[in-house]
């Protein structure tokens, strides 16, 4: 192929797994329909590419559809209407809004009237807590303003009955409009609203600012302007959103935090809190200052229009790609316009931004404007979405490359979500109050000194970096070329076609829960092998190959097991067939299941799937033939007897001695 031919393939085109990251849905899958001709896809070098603009259309055609509704986790059966943890559950507002939610589901028919009048009635009761003119009440509703009428008293009977309390820094009227919003729509928001300890975990280094510029580009309600400490004056917080009644609830918030009392103090508010469109810098009123800190959570996966589409691409490289840009990115680039010098961006992002690459260009926008100064990787903190989230803070660079400037050094830190709740009203302190956080596992500093936008993640410190780079030292190989691969059965139906116990015509089926390192546990699946009814299977050479290495597919390190019994597997418990000419099976199955590779596995690799393509990164340490028939030895030893612990022992110190390890290294490894 022609080179020119091959650079429209990289620019134009995505690979399966870039595909799978752009529609939210597995490779498999996206093999699967290549195969059933659901998408079309063009074979270079032995891979599959498909159109990028395609793909991207296809995401936007899809989005209100069954097909890809019925593979996203986004469950909405009780309380479908309030956002969990957007706010404490151990707040006394938690169960009020709930209760009035339920109460208006089951009384009224919510019109655009009520909605206003509904808002109208608690921004007001806040209000009143100020010492505040009624011109300045007035001012700062004058937006909700409605014409009510006879059918407002039911409701109006309803709210009295559940007063809200004023708690700092929570957004109980925040979490009430999208309450309420998702309640008059019948159905729940789409958007990612950010849980309160996200929030603080955001601010947590501007906990001593007292003076500097904050900026939310997508404020919302306020929540983070909310949660910020109060010794930031009320003249330097920003907040821009193009929801209108969004805006209206963040003056309030503010209003209400400040205790403003004069009409210049509103003045303000009204100035730096709008509603406006934070990504239209050629707009008359466009934002041109630079601020000291830019917090967030950006949208993510907004749909543009084709005419937004070309205004954006005047003016922001992100947005210079085929099919809908992502609008994360394009917030990203606007953000590290508009700070200032040493200024820092803080943004919830999806943790995709830091590998896929349909999303390069925004990583190569700040590996030129930015040093990355910490990285929190957080799971997955939206309730019921399967989205790994990660907390992104930039420092603004002096230097023309980035965050190759010299000494830079990231914190990188691993959270996990912790929502074990006191019993309510135990105490007052917050402590008692917010009791759902998010919990440290581990936490270290990294040097980033390569200029490599393939991917920004950091598993590992600068001590865990060179024991790496020894692994990678070593006389390999890999199994890139030199290996075939199957997926398992996809039956489509394990309801109706498995069964527990072995009926006549059935034969054993490996789960991935039935694979234990070395060797197959307990079988507890039984099926009759009929390729007709299956959704998706490989070849059945593959399954009843003389010898077979299977793994598990959703693990976050490699676990593989021996199969000489030609038996089947279904798609959870994956096929590899090494061949490689000098080593035996059971050396390949020895070095993958080492603690030498989980230890590389799991600081180069961010994925609870154990996917080919890293597989075939792994590096396979050489060795000469008596050693590869003494591990080899070691293996069977170990498939073939129940205490293999001393074996196991033995065979880790033979294949770190291969790499080249200390005994000081393999206890890091395994610590």
């Amino acid at each position: 192929m022609e080179k020119q031919e091959q650079i429209s393939i990289k620019n134009d085109m995505l690979s399966i797994d870039e595909t799978a990251d752009v529609l939210g849905i597995s490779s498999a899958t996206v093999r699967n329909w290549i195969k059933l001709e659901k998408l079309s896809a063009t074979k270079f070098e032995e891979k599959y590419f498909l159109n990028k603009e395609s793909v991207l259309n296809l995401k936007e055609n899809l989005a209100d559809s069954d097909l890809l509704k019925k593979r996203r986790n986004k469950s909405t059966a009780n309380g479908r209407f309030i956002p969990k943890s957007y706010i404490s559950k151990a707040s006394p507002n938690y169960d009020i809004i709930s209760s009035v939610i339920k109460a208006l589901e089951e009384n009224s028919q919510i019109t655009d009237k009520d909605f206003l009048a509904i808002l109208t009635y608690y921004g007001k009761a806040y209000l009143d807590t100020l010492s505040l003119d009624e011109a300045g009440k007035k001012r700062l509703l004058e937006p909700l303003a409605h014409d009510e009428d006879d059918s407002f008293s039911h409701i109006l009977s309803i709210l009295k009955e559940y007063p809200l309390t004023y708690i700092e820094g929570e957004d109980t009227l925040g979490m009430f409009y999208i309450s309420l919003r998702s309640l008059k729509t019948k159905k729940a928001s789409g958007a990612y609203y950010t849980p309160f300890f996200v929030v603080d975990k955001c601010i947590e280094n501007l906990r001593d600012v007292t003076s500097g510029t904050v900026c939310d580009p997508s404020c919302g309600t306020g929540n983070f302007l909310l949660r910020l400490p109060k010794d930031i004056p009320l003249h330097n917080l920003y907040g821009y959103d193009i929801d209108s009644i969004a805006v209206v609830i963040a003056r309030i918030n503010l209003a209400v935090k400040y205790r403003i009392k004069e009409n210049n103090e509103l003045d303000v508010l009204f100035k730096n809190i709008k509603a406006d469109d934070f990504l239209t810098p050629a707009a008359p009123d466009a934002i041109t200052q630079k601020f000291n800190h830019i917090i967030g959570n950006p949208p993510w996966g907004y749909s543009y229009s084709k005419d937004e589409i070309q205004k954006l691409g005047e003016v922001y490289k992100c947005a210079r790609v085929s099919g809908n840009p992502e609008s994360f990115s394009i917030f990203t680039e606007r953000a590290l316009s508009l700070l200032s010098r040493e200024g820092t961006m803080s943004f919830v992002l999806p943790e995709t931004l830091l590998g896929a690459g349909v999303h390069e260009n925004i990583r190569q926008i700040i590996s030129g404007k930015a040093n990355i100064a910490s990285l929190y990787y957080m799971g997955e903190i939206f309730d019921n979405v399967q989205c790994p989230c990660i907390l992104l803070t930039l420092k603004q660079s002096d230097s023309e490359n980035g965050f190759k400037a010299s000494g830079t050094k990231t914190l990188v830190s691993f959270y996990k979500k912790s929502l074990k709740s006191k019993t309510k009203g135990k105490d007052s302190s917050s402590e008692g109050l917010y009791p759902e956080r998010l919990v440290l596992i581990k936490s270290f500093e990294t040097s980033r000194k390569k200029d490599d936008t393939s991917s920004f993640h950091m598993l590992c410190d600068d001590n865990e970096k060179k024991i790496l780079d020894k692994i990678d030292g070593c006389e390999h190989f890999t199994l890139k070329g030199k290996s075939e691969f199957a997926l398992g059965i996809v039956t489509g139906n394990n309801k109706t076609l498995l069964s527990p116990v072995k009926k006549s015509g059935y034969e054993e089926i490996i789960k991935g829960s039935d694979i234990e390192r070395y060797k197959i546990g307990e079988i507890h699946n039984f099926i009759k092998y009929d390729p007709q009814k299956f959704q998706q299977i490989a070849p059945e050479g593959m399954y009843r190959a003389k010898e077979k290495l299977l793994y598990k597919f959703i693990s976050n390190t490699p676990v593989f097991a021996y199969d000489d019994k030609q038996r089947l597997s279904l798609n959870s418990a994956n096929i590899l067939i090494p061949n490689v000419p000098g080593y035996s099976a059971l050396y390949i199955l020895a070095i993958l299941n080492s603690p030498v590779i989980s230890f590389y596995y799991s600081h180069t690799c961010k994925n609870m799937k154990v996917l080919r393509s890293e597989i075939e990164k792994l590096p396979i340490a050489k060795c000469d033939p008596e050693t590869e028939r003494e591990i080899s030895l070691l293996v069977k030893k170990i498939i073939n007897c129940n205490e293999a612990s001393l074996y196991q022992k033995e065979l880790s110190n033979k294949i770190a001695a291969l790499y080249g390890l200390t005994s000081n290294e393999l206890d890091i490894m395994t610590k």
